[in-house]
């Protein structure tokens, strides 16, 4: 596989400052950022911190009021550009209610793929294709209603997947589902992932940014850290300060490292574990 120094950027974003009201502060704060092709990335943050406001800027759903956003390079504030960015990068909101437009499930599908004029016979490959990918097949033919909330996420991204966007957002998919249906889009968002799709997932669950390899952390609309998952994430410090659950392995080495104990710094249960037990056997 190419290193990330060999992929070309998906999104770029420089110094972008972006407001909801003139009596506001900055929802984006002078954000510069790349995101090369095929990453996984996690942004998390408190309420109100910026990060959905970040994606929607990945979207087109919102332009700079100063800064540049450039999506596969097109510069999103070009109004020539916003269809042709939403179809590159594809959203999913926390809610998917919010983006369901039938009550069939392959109809809402296939919704989008039919806006693009696609020959039917592609729309049906589309469909299919997109059902398969999250685990729906079955479900085709069955009203939105009468799924789960985790049942209705999948089929939201499967609505996404249908118009083959090369990125995939996930803004706080798994805000409204329980443990297993945050597990159900995890697994969905891996396999894509896995097969070379550039996923960023907004989120405040740690059991999601762990999954990514890449975690960037905003505060006050801007970017307070951005590394590899395994150097963010066990930074209890930054992320007590900043309202965020610390994982189990780094919070407890924490913990120990606090009380004396030679143990490290890690997301790695069994080597914290091996390195406990190295401890208490030295006492």
């Amino acid at each position: 596989m190419d290193s990330l120094h060999d992929r070309v950027p998906a999104v770029l974003f420089r110094d972008v400052r972006y407001r909801y009201h003139p009596d506001e502060p900055d929802a984006l704060a002078g954000v510069t950022l790349d995101i090369m092709q095929g990453e996984h990335v996690a942004v998390i943050g408190a309420n109100g911190s910026g990060k959905s406001t970040l994606a929607r800027h990945i979207n087109a759903l919102l332009v700079p009021d100063t800064g540049t956003v450039t999506v596969a390079g097109l510069d999103t504030s070009d109004v020539r550009h916003t269809y042709p960015v939403r179809e590159h990068a594809g959203l999913v909101f926390q809610n998917p209610d919010d983006q369901m437009v039938a009550s069939v499930v392959r109809d809402d599908i296939a919704f989008g793929p039919e806006n693009l004029g696609l020959p039917v016979a592609e729309i049906v490959t589309r469909v299919g294709d997109a059902l398969a990918t999250v685990g729906m097949s079955d479900y085709a033919d069955d009203d939105v209603s009468t799924l789960s909330g985790g049942q209705r996420q999948r089929v939201a991204i499967a609505g996404v997947l249908a118009m083959r966007p090369a990125i995939l957002l996930l803004d706080e998919p798994g805000a409204m589902l329980d443990p297993r249906g945050r597990r159900g889009i995890r697994r969905v968002s891996r396999g894509l992932h896995e097969a070379g799709m550039t996923v960023i997932v907004i989120t405040q669950h740690m059991d999601e940014a762990l999954r990514a390899d890449r975690v960037i952390v905003m505060d006050s609309g801007g970017i307070v850290c951005d590394g590899p998952t395994a150097d963010v994430l066990v930074q209890a410090d930054l992320l007590r300060s900043l309202g965020l659950a610390v994982p189990f392995p780094a919070a407890l080495a924490d913990a120990l490292r606090t009380r004396g104990f030679d143990v490290p710094v890690t997301l790695d249960e069994k080597m914290l574990e091996e390195a406990i037990c190295r401890s208490f056997s030295s006492m």
